[in-house]
């Protein structure tokens, strides 16, 4: 028995080292009955520059794999990305100038990064669905390369937007 329970906290301990450890939640699905959604724009709301990329590239392959596309103009649905990150330990946010890696601000090198994905419909601003994704940083300045993450971030905006109705 107590080899299993050393087994267990070792596997707990390698999981949560893993890239894969971005864990995801919806918090509201599906807002008030109204048309599928085809179209879509994009905004990104205080994403820091080194991350915008990656999170564009695959929200939007999310968005394109449940059939949805980018739209220049009147689009049925407005999607927004908000970047967040708080140190637990202190519970204040972190300073985001829009640029900076946050590991580079000092101070402690533990984090909560969330990234907050909300769709709303264009038509009348009903909330159609709000989730987030998170991941505990514990990284020194430039020792997690997000590109190793881009299979994890594609799979967390899969998931989130799996209820997501659409035409």
């Amino acid at each position: 028995m107590r080899a299993f329970g050393i087994g267990l906290l070792l596997a707990m301990l390698v999981g949560c080292a893993t890239d894969a450890d971005l864990s995801n939640r919806v918090d509201f699905c599906c807002g008030p009955p109204g048309a599928p959604l085809a179209t879509y724009a994009l905004s990104m709301a205080s994403v820091p520059g080194f991350l915008a990329a990656p999170l564009r590239e695959e929200l939007i392959g999310a968005l394109t794999a449940r059939g949805l596309r980018e739209a220049a103009a009147h689009p049925d649905a407005l999607v927004t990305l908000k970047f967040a990150a708080v140190y637990p330990d202190s519970g204040r946010p972190l300073a985001n100038d829009g640029f900076a890696d946050p590991l580079s601000n000092g101070g402690p090198r533990k984090f909560d990064a969330t990234v907050t994905l909300d769709v709303r419909r264009a038509s009348d601003g009903a909330e159609v669905l709000r989730g987030t994704l998170s991941r505990r940083h514990t990284e020194s300045v430039g020792e997690y390369d997000h590109r190793r993450a881009r299979a994890a971030i594609r799979e967390g905006f899969e998931r989130l937007l799996k209820r997501l109705p659409t035409a």
